[in-house]
Parts: C-alpha cells; structure tokens; sequence
C-alpha cells in the first residue's frame, strides 16, 4: 500500500500547507468575530428595537451623537462600548481612566459625563420613558479599585436587562411611541 501512496509524497507539502492556511485563517477570523457576534447575540436577547450611530437634537441647540441606543422592556438604553483585557483603573471622579493590556497602557477620558450628557439628551426627546445609560466593557476587563454603577461587563448588561424582556412585551408597546420620537428626532 506504501508503494502506491509513494508517488504522492513530494505533493503532500503542497496540500497541507494550503489546508493549514484555511484552518488557521478560519480560526482568527472566528476569534476575531467573536466579539460582535456576541454583542449581536446580547443585543437581540435584551431589546426589541436596536439603533446604532444615531444623531440627535442635545437640547442646547446642538447635537449629540448616541453609539447604540436599544428599546428594552424597562425602558431605553443608551450604551457606549470600551474594550479590554486586563486591569482597568476607572473611577466616578477619575478624569481620566486606563487600560493595562500586556506592557501597553491606555488612556482615555472618563466617560460617564458623556454618556450622562447623551441620556439627558435621550430623555429630552423621549419625555416620560425610563432612559439607562450603561459603558459597556466587551473583553475580558479586570476592574481594579471597584468601577462606577453604570460600568459592565456584556455579560452583566444581559443578566440585567434580559429578565424583563421575556415578560415585557406590554412594557415596549407602551415605550413604542417614545422610541419613534427618537427616530424622528434623528432624522431632523
């Protein structure tokens, strides 16, 4: 049987190489995609509407940019995404916060005042509907120090908000209206 295979030996190299190619090229691009799909997969267990990169009236005669803005059974969220693997050093009255992955450190600016400006913005236009806003850390964060209330992982994001959607179903119709002025107002 060796002697059959024998032939085909010199064109082994040839095949496996491209095999191993594919095989590794899948797996960085499932490992790359891993993040948005389980962002996709939070988002439609936790909202019944979804918007993203909308631009609203700020209620100052000027506009405010809102990442991701979802329809929920206890109300609005407005969400901002970080990414990280590893400690993060946030803080309420912190100005900035920082981000240790391997020897890099990253900087940024806290943006709770942001995301309070951005759901003020949110309750201007939605009037009496329950607004949330959340910074939502995707990655593996290791929050050094404790972190703010409005700072979570995707994980806690959906332990918090998924409950209520399974039983909410009354609750959106009655923010429906709300949602639709949001939609308008982007559209100014």
């Amino acid at each position: 049987m060796y002697s059959e295979l024998e032939p085909y030996l010199p064109l082994l190299p040839l095949v496996a190489a491209p095999a191993l190619l594919l095989l590794l090229g899948a797996w960085w691009y499932l490992r790359r995609t891993a993040e948005a799909r389980s962002l996709r997969k939070a988002i439609r267990s936790i909202a019944s509407e979804y918007r993203k990169e909308l631009v609203i009236p700020d209620g100052m005669d000027g506009e405010i940019q809102l990442q991701h803005v979802l329809l929920t059974a206890r109300g609005i969220l407005v969400m901002d995404l970080k990414r990280a693997s590893g400690p993060v050093f946030a803080g309420e009255k912190l100005e900035d916060w920082a981000v240790m992955e391997g020897n890099r450190r990253f900087r940024f600016k806290n943006p709770l005042a942001a995301l309070r400006a951005r759901t003020a913005a949110v309750r201007a236009v939605a009037k009496d509907v329950p607004v949330h806003g959340r910074i939502v850390f995707l990655g593996a964060p290791d929050f050094v120090g404790g972190r703010p209330d409005q700072v979570v992982t995707l994980e806690e994001l959906e332990g918090e908000f998924s409950s209520s959607a399974r039983s909410g179903t009354e609750a959106i119709r009655a923010f429906h209206s709300s949602w639709q002025q949001i939609q308008l107002a982007s559209n100014h």
